[in-house]
């Protein structure tokens, strides 16, 4: 199993890991909850991240300044090697999909890895419709969890 780098440095912040599941291509999801907190990662792998919940006060380092762009439904692209610097001024819940060239490159050749892919957006976009706070059974990572073991 790979080391996913942003694992590790978000845990070294006020970030919580609510739960992860590792998809049988080698891939990584993530399940985060944050709040008040300034973070900088920069990592060997690339980042999918998706707000489900809050987000709305989060900014991003950029070359021009500050930019706000989060809330629920909001996604970025953390690409790997790229320091990626973020102030969160109010609480989140957020999905990383942690993944490499190597997994691009098999998902491409396989259409079983695209299906999965796009079962998982599908899902993301499922789940960032709803409103209601999480509890600690984490439904959503289950929910991911049991669309992995059908694949």
């Amino acid at each position: 199993m790979m080391k996913y780098q942003i694992l590790d440095q978000l845990q070294q912040h006020k970030a919580q890991l609510l739960d992860s599941v590792e998809l049988g291509s080698g891939m990584q999801l993530a399940m985060w909850q944050n709040n008040q907190d300034r973070v900088s990662v920069c990592s060997n792998h690339h980042t999918l991240s998706m707000y489900i919940q809050g987000g709305y006060h989060s900014y991003q380092k950029t070359a021009q300044g500050w930019h706000n762009g989060g809330g629920p439904d909001h996604m970025c692209l953390m690409p790997q090697n790229f320091e990626s610097t973020w102030d969160l001024r109010d609480s989140l819940t957020f999905v990383h999909l942690y993944y490499t060239e190597q997994h691009l490159q098999r998902v491409a050749e396989r259409k079983n890895e695209c299906r999965t892919l796009i079962s998982f957006c599908h899902l993301y976009q499922k789940i960032s419709k709803k409103s209601q706070v999480y509890d600690s059974d984490h439904k959503k990572v289950q929910e991911m969890r049991n669309l992995n073991q059908a694949q």
